[in-house]
């Protein structure tokens, strides 16, 4: 399992950066210098944070692919999560720190760098709907509502990884025919040689006090 988390930090701590740019800017009078210079210091902010997620994206699907490759794997099967991000509002589906996490997904491009890489290194691609897989039991088929990491049916018992399960499920979707192995989860980080530098540039700005 490659992780996303720093993709996901550098995205956390823009959406904080960028509320900051906002808030002074609604303090300063349209055209003036101030607001010119905050105007530059965020599109050059979002110009480097769009830099650094592009950068963690190719390494966390390098890995991917080089992970295929030591492995042997010829055949790449790609969760397809379209249609995920809609109604999460409706019913309280999800909460509002998970709706942000769903609405700035890169699935899109994933998806794209994924084929490419995996093309170059002669790995078929194919894709499958996600629909299930995180909930559904391989054992018994029952549907579970899962809390944290570890995938627990309440029906047979079976447990496992989370991402480990639902990744297989997906395998299961396109070859009903594999038998359920041993699970195994392996870990692989992604790093961002860009430090948080990327929002140093929000210091140099003096905070002003009410007039």
């Amino acid at each position: 399992m490659v992780s996303g988390r720093q993709i996901r930090s550098v995205k956390q701590q823009r959406n904080k950066s960028l509320g900051t740019f906002a808030k002074r800017l609604s303090r300063c009078k349209r055209g003036s210098r101030r607001w010119k210079k905050l105007r530059r210091a965020k599109a050059r902010l979002r110009a480097k944070t769009d830099r650094q997620v592009r950068d963690l994206l190719h390494q966390t699907t390098r890995k991917t692919i080089d992970w295929c490759q030591e492995q042997g794997v010829s055949e790449l099967v790609i969760g397809n999560p379209a249609g995920v991000e809609k109604n999460t509002r409706k019913g309280k589906r999800l909460n509002r720190k998970a709706r942000q996490k769903v609405s700035q997904m890169e699935t899109g491009r994933i998806k794209q760098y994924l084929r490419y890489k995996a093309e170059e290194a002669g790995i078929q691609t194919c894709l499958v709907n996600e629909r299930g897989t995180s909930r559904d039991c391989p054992v018994c088929g029952s549907q579970n509502r899962v809390q944290g990491r570890l995938f627990v049916c309440a029906a047979c018992g079976f447990s496992a990884h989370r991402d480990g399960k639902a990744g297989f499920m997906m395998l299961w979707k396109k070859h009903p025919q594999i038998p359920l192995p041993q699970l195994r989860i392996e870990h692989r980080q992604a790093v961002s040689k860009v430090s948080q530098a990327a929002f140093a540039g929000l210091r140099r700005w003096p905070r002003r006090g009410p007039k």
